[in-house]
């Protein structure tokens, strides 16, 4: 521990420094649909740093299994603006975070499935199921 954390020292081993050396070009972040992205826009004016850092859309809370499902909806309201009171709105202000995260470079969605199941709905259903 001490070795190492002299050895960093000496050479001014940095996280930047490990990502230059390493020639890294590219780095995709895990992000929450309701984050700010403040590091991004940071980085993205930041001319010192060559690696192109773009954030990943990761909705898990969106899923109405997740236990953070309700807390989720209060904030996406929000934060959007948007009333959810049935599906409809409920993917309008998905949406609105979708396009603002793809104005922040995001170009991917990080998801954790364990089982993808599949039941078609009205969407009268959906609105009672939300």
């Amino acid at each position: 521990y001490h070795q190492l954390n002299a050895y960093l020292q000496e050479h001014q081993v940095s996280p930047r420094k490990l990502i230059a050396d390493a020639r890294v070009t590219f780095i995709g972040t895990t992000d929450h649909p309701l984050d700010t992205l403040e590091w991004h826009k940071r980085l993205a004016e930041d001319s010192t740093i060559d690696t192109v850092v773009a954030p990943t859309f990761r909705p898990d809370e969106a899923f109405i299994e997740h236990r953070n499902f309700n807390l989720f909806m209060k904030r996406l309201e929000e934060v959007t603006g948007v009333a959810v009171r049935d599906f409809a709105s409920f993917v309008e202000a998905l949406g609105q975070r979708v396009s603002y995260f793809a104005q922040h470079g995001c170009r991917a969605s990080d998801i954790s499935f364990t089982a993808i199941s599949y039941e078609e709905a009205t969407l009268e259903e959906l609105d009672e199921i939300l």
